[in-house]
């Protein structure tokens, strides 16, 4: 995968949907970094990638940086990375791939 901003159309419905994930309050009061040096981590693996959420509008501005080898990260913020995935067909840059070394949280 490249690194850099990927711009994608998104369906009215498919943008309600993730709207709809995104306005959750425990997504508003999420730490903002699950990274090994957090205690939100909790068990991790080395050697897997990071994916950085931004969200900015006129009622929240939240970033999270979720490094996909930390196994205490809350579910919503798979099911939000799943649903993002989802919306912009991310096969060829997936935000968030599970495998049997590392379950999803």
């Amino acid at each position: 995968a490249r690194l850099g901003r990927y711009t994608h159309n998104v369906s009215p419905e498919d943008l309600r949907s993730l709207r709809q994930l995104l306005a959750r309050p425990d997504f508003y009061w999420m730490p903002e970094r699950f990274v090994p040096s957090q205690a939100g981590c909790g068990n991790w693996t080395p050697d897997q990638a990071t994916v950085i959420i931004k969200v900015k509008s006129a009622h929240l501005d939240k970033r999270i940086i979720h490094y996909l080898g930390c196994h205490g990260a809350p579910p919503l913020l798979t099911r939000i990375e799943d649903a993002i995935n989802a919306t912009v067909d991310a096969g060829t840059h997936p935000v968030h791939a599970s495998s049997p070394s590392s379950p999803t949280p």
